[in-house]
């Protein structure tokens, strides 16, 4: 075994059709039946429990719940020189937060390495959605574009997206979409054999015990990532009359097996080869062995309701259920203990336990105790609800995930129409959208909607806003498929089943839910103690005006002010950002000689692309932080720090930007292999919704197809439609074949946009042009982000090497002064085998002009630097045949019009009566193409439409 997965409290669902055997339960609901109030000689009262877990629930969410961000891309195969069009919803993952949205997100290129090699930060572009009030959902909308390098190769890539916020919490729950991109070289979809199959157990909620019935779920993927169909058999290396069991997985290389082990017991689950090679062993995969003692619950999620039974044992305490969703947490039930007066179960060697004074508890031994409860459906909020065991400290001894299924009254019916029912080559093709609910009243929101041509039909993005926001938000890693647990054309009872195994699987604590069972207290005893400013050191200096630039900058010991007990509390929860509302910059300045103490001194920041001076005398203090700042990419900074008095210099240093990781969980291919038939079925994002539309024409003429949507707050229908194109079989994808203009290399590229940029830093200009560069102005040292696993290292960045003048160097910081004016660019290179010039990572070969001199010497009191800005939105060309125009050519010679994407906007207002959408056809005429719309209503309820139009008849 690679893992001991009972070491981790890991969350896990069984399925409907699962045989258990649970006793006869009581009914549990919010009052809270006698008995379990005659166990308050643990915990006072069940209620008073209940009260304190909502509470403590109650203080996290309105502070500190997390936001969710969904990226929709306009498709998800691109060629070089292309742009990757996207739409971005930020919202809050839980529903009373009162704290602000982010007003930045970060949208990066990651190659199959998971380093990023891409990185655009984005501003809000619309707040009309971030409302408070009464029962709407707040959201922010952002859009952007990545345009993809022309050095890139052919090769799986991947979209991340998140807000600083994000970062608190795992890297690996946020979004996240692979991409395709297509190089001059390689060709894709190149089928990979079946290689080494490995096996992964996940018992239900983290353990289970010997002589207990037991469901342990599994996953079977190959050395791709790839998820894998087998079949096996459960057998036992120990022990007399154990009959081997049949096993095989069920949705997605997932399955679960159902047995009671036997104490000292060995189990293995044996794969099977093909069936005409059903004794050939492919591997033996030991389970892990039982738990000696904690907690496990069980759960059985039907129609009607949901039969919970937790089992202790060995606990010297007694322990706690409760249930949490996105509204709330309660306690249900106080259980693993018997009371006094009841009889105490046997441990050991069946020796009683001591006997219990009335008041105290008489605890289980080596005996497991069973506790049930049933959870009736309609008593529980819609989506993921959690069920927690701990015990009195707050201790967490298991957890786990169920789904609820409910139909809902939001349902909502979309319709879209066109004028005609045929369209030739560059004709305007005028349509309408409009989305109504189930009363038939008119529903009023904001979409993004993609147009683009057939052959990209099946490569379309997986998820939509509502799955997304509904389980892959809550889930770690990305999920295959997830429209299909939506989908009404699979029947409830399999998608409930089969998402439950998804839960056991990829499920985990999202939440530290022993931090947050106890925060209310913690907040409750900073404010009794009257921490006031406690934790938050006041500034040295003034703190000067914003002024026209909107520059505030505050010098001393401290950073960003905040409240003392949201600092205690912050620190509490181990939060090291705060949500990004405003730009900012900080650093720290040390005296002479590295000596960390300063006296008086002026520190001055200077924005030269705004004019924006801004000065502040510090009496004293090493840091210096920059607010309210608004300023876009290769924007340039220079911070001096200039001493009153004394001789010698005070060094500033910029603390530079922080970002996410590098992308560490399997990025699954999505293929689904089937180990018994020896064969792969698919090696693409495999989806079961890729096929012709069934209830709309597509021969152009009006389209009335129906959706279905709901909040992703758990309100999701059992009939919900993500996708409303129907199922097919996919035995191999074609890749399309990809239309772009002819893009120049990047030398002849960066010279034609040179004269431009000639009042500005070399610098700047060349990191906007070739994106894979970025510059460190600590050590003056260029590098590229392509090839951060590529040094015998692993995890750092190869230099960019330096040619000026015809000589080689590393020394970069020759050109930090320097304008493009003086420079005249001769190479630029990404190549990784200029050994020669001790430049792994590329090499630039520039030129001085005759009579300028910038071999400059640096002064140590002053620093320059570009941090991230944000980009400026670019508007998808479309062009306008109707009025004259043509398609927009450098050399205007009437070339054919070829888009792959048709027709991309981000923001779309939909009013009362819908919402117009019309573009001009191409010249490719590549009939159907394929319509992706995703929104969010003014209420805050997240939608999705997908369609074709074919235009051709």
């Amino acid at each position: 075994m690679k893992k001991n997965l009972l070491s981790i409290l890991m969350l896990g669902v069984i399925t409907a059709a699962s045989s258990i055997a649970l006793a006869e339960p009581s009914i549990i609901s919010c009052n809270h039946d006698t008995a379990d109030n005659n166990l308050d000689i643990a915990y006072n009262n069940l209620d008073t429990l209940s009260a304190r877990a909502g509470e403590s629930w109650n203080f996290y969410s309105s502070w500190y719940s997390p936001e969710k961000l969904f990226l929709h891309l306009d498709r998800t195969y691109y060629a070089i020189g292309e742009t990757i069009w996207f739409t971005g919803y930020l919202t809050n993952a839980l529903p009373n937060c009162h704290k602000e949205l982010s007003n930045y997100i970060y949208v990066e290129l990651l190659n199959d390495k998971g380093v990023c090699i891409q990185r655009e930060k984005v501003k809000v572009q619309d707040s009309s959605h971030n409302s408070k009030k009464s029962g709407v959902w707040p959201f922010k909308i952002f859009s952007g574009q990545i345009e993809i390098s022309d050095a890139l190769s052919s090769g799986v890539y991947s979209i991340r997206a998140y807000a600083k916020w994000q970062l608190n919490g795992q890297a690996d729950i946020l979004f996240t979409q692979k991409i395709r991109i297509k190089g001059d070289k390689q060709l894709l979809n190149k089928p990979l054999p079946v290689e080494k199959v490995e096996v992964d157990f996940y018992p239900e909620s983290g353990r289970y015990f010997a002589g207990e019935k037991s469901v342990i779920g599994f996953k079977a993927t190959d050395a791709h990532g790839r998820n894998v169909e087998i079949s096996g058999r459960l057998v036992c290396e120990q022990g007399g009359g154990f009959v081997p069991q049949q096993v095989s997985t069920a949705h997605d290389g997932m399955g679960i097996i159902n047995f009671t082990p036997e104490a000292g017991c060995r189990y293995f689950l044996e794969v099977q080869g093909a069936a005409s090679e059903s004794s050939a062993l492919v591997g033996r995969f030991e389970l892990p062995e039982p738990a000696s003692e904690g907690a496990a619950i069980r759960v059985n999620n039907l129609s009607n309701a949901v039969y919970v039974s937790v089992q202790t044992k060995g606990l010297s305490d007694g322990c706690c259920l409760y249930l949490r969703s996105a509204n709330g947490m309660r306690a249900l039930k106080i259980i693993g203990f018997n009371v006094a007066g009841e009889s105490a179960p046997a441990s050991g060697e069946g020796a009683p336990v001591a006997a219990a004074v009335a008041g105290s508890l008489a605890v289980g031994g080596a005996r497991v105790i069973s506790e049930q409860v049933v959870l009736p459906a309609k008593g529980l909020e819609s989506g993921i609800n959690h069920l927690i065991v701990a015990d009195r400290s707050g201790k967490v001894l298991a957890e786990r995930l169920f789904f609820i299924y409910r139909r809902v009254a939001q349902q909502f019916t979309g319709n879209f129409s066109t004028e005609k029912q045929q369209y030739g080559k560059r004709d305007r093709i005028r349509t309408n959208f409009s989305l109504r609910d189930a009363q038939g009243r008119p529903v009023t929101g904001q979409f993004s909607v993609s147009v683009v041509r057939g052959a990209f039909e099946g490569f379309m993005q997986e998820s939509d806003i509502t799955s997304y926001m509904a389980i892959e938000s809550e889930l770690p890693g990305p999920i295959h498929d997830p429209q299909y647990y939506f989908s009404e054309s699979v029947p409830l009872k399999e998608r409930r089943s089969n998402l439950d195994l998804l839960l056991m699987v990829q499920g985990w604590r999202y939440y530290d839910m022993e931090k947050i069972l106890g925060s209310a207290a913690a907040e409750g005893g900073v404010r009794g103690a009257g921490a006031g400013s406690a934790g938050v050191a006041s500034g040295a200096g003034d703190v000067a005006g914003a002024g026209d630039a909107g520059v505030a900058v505050a010098a001393g010991a401290g950073g960003a002010s905040v409240s003392g007990v949201e600092k205690v509390m912050n620190d509490y929860f181990g939060l090291k950002y705060s949500r990004e509302l405003t730009q900012s910059i900080s650093g720290k300045v040390t005296g002479s000689f590295g000596k960390k103490k300063t006296k008086e001194y002026d520190l001055n920041v200077l924005i030269p692309s705004q004019n924006a001076v801004r000065s502040v005398r510090v009496d004293g203090g090493n840091t210096f932080f920059v607010d309210s700042l608004d300023f876009q990419d290769n924007t340039s900074f220079i911070v001096s720090s200039i001493k009153s008095k004394g001789v010698g210099v005070y060094r500033p240093t910029w603390d530079g930007e922080v970002f996410a990781p590098i992308a560490k969980f399997k990025r699954l291919e999505g293929s689904v292999v089937d180990l018994a038939g020896k064969k792969v079925l698919g090696t693409g994002n495999l989806s079961a919704g890729v096929g012709k539309e069934t209830n709309a024409t597509t021969n152009g003429s009006a389209a009335n197809l129906e959706i279905k949507a709901n909040s992703y707050t758990g309100d999701v229908t059992e009939d919900f439609i993500i996708d409303s194109l129907a199922d097919v079989v996919v035995s191999a994808r074609v890749e399309p074949e990809l239309y772009t203009d002819q893009h120049s290399p990047l030398e002849v590229r960066i010279a034609n946009q040179k004269d431009s940029w000639d009042f500005k830093p070399f610098i700047d200009f060349l990191l906007a042009m070739e994106r894979m560069f970025f510059y460190n102005y600590n050590n003056s040292t260029m590098y590229n982000g392509a090839t951060g696993f590529v040094n015998a290292g692993g995890a750092g960045f190869l230099p960019v090497g330096l040619v000026i003048n015809g000589i080689s160097q590393m020394d970069w910081s020759q050109l930090e002064y320097v304008l493009c004016q003086d420079v005249q660019i001769q190479s630029v290179s990404k190549e990784m085998s200029l050994l020669m010039h001790n430049a792994g990572g590329g090499l630039v070969a520039v030129k001085a002009f005759q009579g300028r001199e910038f071999s400059k010497e640096m002064d140590p009191s002053t620093i320059y630097f570009v941090p991230l800005g944000y980009q400026e939105p670019q508007k998808f060309y479309s062009p306008r045949y109707d009025l004259g125009g043509d398609l927009q050519t450098k050399e205007s010679d009437g070339s054919a019009d070829r888009r792959n994407t048709i027709y991309w906007s981000p923001m779309v207002k939909m009013g009362q009566g819908g919402a117009r959408i019309n573009f001009c056809n191409s010249d490719l005429v590549d009939w159907p193409y394929v319509i992706h719309i995703e929104g969010v209503t003014d209420s805050g309820v997240p939608f999705s439409w997908r369609g074709l139009l074919d235009g051709s008849k």
